[in-house]
């Protein structure tokens, strides 16, 4: 996949092209400084960092409150926020696939904004599901999109330490034997797909069991296995008597 071009545009009260940023279709793009030595500007403002998290967002990312929230300050740039919300902004990348085949993706870039393939809405997990079928040629539920696609945004606030383990502090191992082993061909897709559900399962079924230990105040299986046999011979008890019953009740009508 190559991107095209990314362009902003405002929707509200008329439409209008407020940036576009066209890509090297045949090697590496840099969006750099052009401010001369001389000048009393940096170039920290340029919005290196923000069309990045545009072309993020274009590519399934969630909250497009990072396009004004400093994470340093804690703190949100109004004016920039304002200006989102009232003209109503919009993305689109248009990336090149295999065969040459351009895609348009869209993204509206205030609160609860839509999102368009080819100009046709998609849900949230349908729009994460069809770009994976696009961009990776995977039908597969797992490994899932956004698990797969942070390993090719690198934002600039991302450590340099965390190139292999990529994705949020808390992600299970399992899940990254499934995008590795999708991405170098290790298994199958159907394969990598079965193995991270099963895993998923699994663990599902552990914090299950340690959720009922705690609750039920049991130590392990084998005090589990215990109580088990406790209530089968209680209940045992209580169909004997009930059959004994039931006998008498027969007896004493003959």
């Amino acid at each position: 996949m190559l991107i095209d071009k990314l362009i902003v545009r405002q929707t509200a009260p008329s439409q209008k092209v407020i940036r576009e940023i066209n890509f090297n279709p045949k090697g590496l793009s840099l969006i750099v400084d052009n401010t001369n030595s001389a000048s009393d500007k940096s170039g920290n403002s340029v919005g290196k960092t923000t069309a990045i998290k545009i072309i993020d967002l274009c590519l399934g990312a969630k909250s497009v409150r990072d396009l004004y929230y400093d994470s340093d300050t804690r703190s949100e740039n109004v004016e920039i926020r304002d200006y989102i919300h009232k003209n109503k902004l919009q993305a689109e990348l248009i990336i090149r696939c295999s065969n040459n085949f351009c895609c348009s993706i869209k993204r509206d870039l205030c609160k609860k904004g839509k999102r368009y393939i080819n100009d046709n809405p998609f849900t949230e997990n349908d729009f994460n599901s069809k770009l994976k079928e696009i961009i990776f040629g995977l039908s597969q539920p797992f490994p899932t999109f956004r698990q797969l696609i942070p390993k090719f945004v690198r934002l600039p606030n991302s450590s340099e330490d965390r190139m292999i383990k990529f994705l949020p502090r808390m992600t299970r191992n399992e899940v990254y034997d499934a995008v590795y082993g999708f991405l170098f061909h290790i298994m199958d897709t159907s394969l990598v797909s079965k193995k991270n559900e099963l895993s998923t399962q699994l663990v599902d079924c552990q914090r299950n069991i340690t959720v009922l230990e705690k609750n039920k105040s049991i130590s392990s299986i084998s005090m589990l296995r215990q109580k088990q046999e406790l209530v089968d011979a209680d209940l045992e008890k209580l169909y004997k008597k009930r059959r004994d019953l039931s006998y008498m009740e027969t007896y004493k009508d003959e």
